[in-house]
C-alpha cells in the first residue's frame, strides 16, 4: 500500500503477486499519460503566471511612476509618492504570488532510470519480470503524478491568490488617495 492512495499496490506487495503482462503494460501506458498532461498542465500555468507576474509588476510600478511625477510637479511632497506605493502594494503582493507560483518545485518526470533495466531477473528475465517491472515503474509514475499534482494546485492557489490581491488594488489606491 502507498501513502498517496491506501489501495494502490506498492512493490513489496506486488513482488509475490502473479501480474498480467497486459494490465501492467496498461498500466505504465496510463500512468505516463497522465504524468504528460500534468507536465503540460504546469507549463501552461507557468506561462499564464509569468504573463500576470509581468503586467501586475509593471502596473505597479507604472503607478509609483506616475506618483513620483505628481510629486514632482507638485513641489515635493514625500507624501504623495508614499500614498501612491501604498496604493500599488496589492500589485506587489500579487507579482510576488506569481513568483511563487513560477518557483521551481519536485515534479514527477517523464520515463524511467536504466537502473530499472539493467539488473538481473530483468534485463535476463522472462515476461513475468517484465510484467512486474512494468508494474513497478507505473507505480512509481503514480507517486510522480500525485507530486505533479500537489505542486500544480499549490502553484494555482498562488495565482488565485494574487488575483485576489491584484482586484483590491482599486479599493487600496481610493483609500491612499
Amino acid at each position: 500500500m502507498t501513502e498517496e492512495n491506501p489501495q494502490m499496490l506498492g512493490k513489496t506487495e506486488m513482488a509475490g503477486l502473479d501480474i498480467s503482462p497486459a494490465v501492467a503494460g496498461r498500466a505504465v501506458e496510463q500512468t505516463r499519460q497522465r504524468a504528460e498532461y500534468l507536465i503540460e498542465l504546469r507549463h501552461k500555468i507557468e506561462v499564464r503566471a509569468a504573463a500576470l507576474l509581468r503586467a501586475f509588476l509593471g502596473l505597479a510600478i507604472a503607478i509609483v511612476g506616475f506618483g513620483v511625477g505628481i510629486e514632482r510637479l507638485a513641489g515635493g511632497d514625500p507624501a504623495t509618492v508614499v500614498r501612491y506605493v501604498v496604493g500599488a502594494s496589492p500589485l506587489f503582493v500579487a507579482a510576488a504570488c506569481m513568483g511563487a507560483a513560477i518557483w521551481d518545485r519536485n515534479y514527477g518526470t517523464l520515463g524511467s532510470s536504466a537502473h530499472w533495466y539493467l539488473r538481473h531477473g530483468v534485463i535476463d528475465g522472462d515476461e513475468t519480470d517484465v510484467a512486474y517491472l512494468d508494474a513497478c515503474l507505473a507505480e512509481s509514475y503514480e507517486r510522480g503524478n500525485s507530486d505533479s499534482s500537489r505542486c500544480n494546485r499549490v502553484a494555482l492557489n498562488y495565482i488565485r491568490a494574487g488575483l485576489i490581491s491584484a482586484a483590491l488594488t482599486p479599493l487600496c489606491l481610493l483609500v491612499a488617495l
